[in-house]
């Protein structure tokens, strides 16, 4: 037995100059959220008010009471499990780690819904539970060509997801953009299924007496050219209500659309050098990203109008146009933009930037020292130099379809370094 084990190892030594397994969990405690004396019924001191005769009032000062109690409020938990592998191959030449982690919090502070007739603000609970699990992946490459030559590169590829595991009240989803919704991504959004434009007045009628109940919009509005949804149940009316594909009838006609967190998030970082000289370049990007763009393609009519929407509007003679007609009714345009899946309204804001570039020359140390100087470099710096994404031109990738943020601004940077 001693011998296979030593075979078994021996193999491993000779493909691995190190290879580490990891294992680790760990409970944690937080107590985020609680503030001093949440467990009392506070009074505070208010505004003053004249009370007593009208000749002689006196100020008399209020007090209110702010919040409710919270007596049995307790710290949220938290557990994590990882596990990881840690490996060293080729004469040390490659390098790479990769982690999975699975944590689970509990007790995390919810603001559960109470009735309105309440009239006090209710204290957050310990009523929300979620899950997230994730995983993280580098490699590292350093190697040299004869005596003057060395390269090296890094890659790091990370994801993770966060879902929503038990909530005090199991919230009904609603349209738009629902937070905590049970068995759900946390932050998920809810829209209605596109189901094309249309083309001709026949269909805009045949629309309004197939989904006459419908509650999305005023249907005196459509007309061609504006978008259709799906009335997925089958019910004769387009309604704000969570489809239910394993009882349509229990449902309405809303659709679980994603979220807005960035998904496949890398970077990466190259180094070359070759007598003296040198370049480095680090390159970042998102490799799924779920954005909505909300730049209405109304907005023309009363501000400056986004090129990218300016020609690819539907009309009757460009009928294969990405998005709907133009108007100036804010009734259309509010229809025609509700959060769906429609490819003018959900992107993948995906992109990779050359966030950082460094090109430098170190002079040798054999000129260097005929004229007195220790070191001298020459380098140039660069940020955000360039940017491959499928956004319109002019938006920044790290805040996509956003009108109120300026555009990318590159920096340029030159340098001359002496030491003695």
């Amino acid at each position: 037995m001693g011998g296979v084990k030593r075979s078994f190892f021996s193999k491993l030594t000779s493909v691995f100059d190190v290879l580490k397994l990891r294992a680790t969990y760990g409970e944690l405690g937080s107590q985020n959220g609680i503030a001093n004396y949440d467990y009392q019924l506070l009074i505070t001191p208010s505004s003053e008010y004249p009370f007593g005769s009208l000749g002689g009032p006196v100020r008399t000062p209020s007090t209110t009471v702010p919040r409710l109690a919270s007596p049995d409020r307790t710290w949220q938990k938290t557990k994590i499990k990882n596990v990881g592998i840690d490996i060293t191959t080729l004469n040390r030449r490659l390098s790479g780690t990769f982690d999975y982690f699975d944590k689970e919090i509990s007790g995390a502070f919810y603001n559960r819904q109470f009735p309105s007739i309440i009239g006090i603000t209710p204290p957050s609970i310990n009523g929300a539970s979620y899950n997230s699990k994730g995983w993280e992946l580098t490699l590292n490459w350093k190697d040299e060509v004869g005596k003057n030559f060395k390269y090296s590169a890094d890659f790091k590829l990370w994801d993770n997801k966060t879902r929503v595991t038990q909530l005090a009240d199991a919230l009904i989803p609603n349209y738009g953009s629902s937070p905590f919704i049970q068995g759900y991504p946390v932050d998920e959004f809810f829209g209605f299924a596109y189901d094309g434009k249309f083309q001709t007045q026949a269909e805009v009628d045949a629309y309004k007496i197939n989904n006459a109940g419908s509650d999305i919009t005023p249907y005196s509005l459509l007309q061609p050219g504006m978008t259709r949804y799906k009335d997925l149940n089958g019910d004769g009316k387009v309604t704000n209500k969570l489809y239910d594909a394993k009882d349509p009838t229990k449902g309405g006609d809303l659709i679980a659309l994603g979220n807005q967190r960035q998904r496949f998030n890398f970077s990466s970082n190259l180094h070359l050098e070759y007598k003296g000289v040198y370049i480095n370049a680090l390159f970042q990007g998102v490799g799924k990203w779920q954005v909505f763009d909300n730049n209405v393609a109304g907005a023309p009519f009363f501000r400056n109008p986004q090129a990218y929407i300016v020609g690819n509007t539907w009309t009757p003679t460009n009928t294969n146009a990405l998005f709907p007609i133009l108007s100036q009714n804010d009734g259309r345009n509010g229809y025609d933009y509700y959060y769906s899946d429609a490819p003018y309204k959900l992107k993948n804001a995906a992109y990779t930037r050359l966030k950082n570039l460094q090109i430098g020359y170190n002079l040798p140390s054999s000129f260097l020292s005929k004229i007195g100087l220790a070191s001298a470099e020459l380098y140039f710096s660069g940020t955000d130099l360039a940017q491959w994404s499928k956004n319109p031109v002019g938006f920044d990738p790290e805040k996509p379809y956003s009108i109120v943020n300026t555009p990318t601004a590159r920096t340029f940077s030159f340098g001359f370094n002496l030491s003695l």
